[in-house]
C-alpha cells in the first residue's frame, strides 16, 4: 500500500501518515516517489511504464443523517467491545483531527501504473 500526495507537505504529517498506516495495515510502510516506482516496475522487466493519477476528493463522502448515527453507533461498539480494533482506530481518529484541513483539500489520490513485459 502507499500514498501518494499532490504536494510535499510537512515531515511531521508524512511521519504520521506512516506511523497510522503502519498500525492500521500491521505491517511497515514507507512512502514512495513516482521515480522510486517507476524504478521498482522497471526493475521488474516492465517498459513504456504510464502513470495514471486520480485526486477525485476521495477522503469525501455524503451521508444523510441516519447513515452517519448508524456508522458511529457501530464503530463505537467495536471500538468498546473490541480491543485490537480500538488500537487501530484511535491513531487514525486523533490523525483525522489533527490534519481535517489538508484532508479535505484533495491533496491525496491513487495511481495506476501501466507497462508493458
Amino acid at each position: 500500500l502507499d500514498l501518494f500526495m499532490k504536494e510535499s507537505l510537512s515531515e511531521e504529517f508524512i511521519e504520521e501518515i506512516s506511523n497510522i498506516m503502519s498500525i492500521v495495515i500491521g505491517t511497515q510502510i514507507r512512502i514512495r516517489t513516482f521515480q522510486e516506482w517507476e524504478q521498482i516496475f522497471t526493475e521488474s522487466g516492465f517498459n513504456g511504464i504510464k502513470i495514471n493519477e486520480y485526486y477525485d476528493d476521495i477522503f469525501q463522502r455524503s451521508y444523510s443523517k441516519s447513515e452517519l448515527v448508524k456508522i458511529i453507533s457501530k464503530m463505537s461498539y467495536h471500538m468498546i467491545v473490541n480491543k485490537e480494533m480500538r488500537i487501530k482506530l484511535s491513531p487514525t481518529l486523533k490523525f483525522a483531527r489533527k490534519f481535517r484541513q489538508t484532508l479535505k483539500e484533495g491533496q491525496f489520490g491513487y495511481l495506476i501504473f501501466r507497462g508493458t513485459k
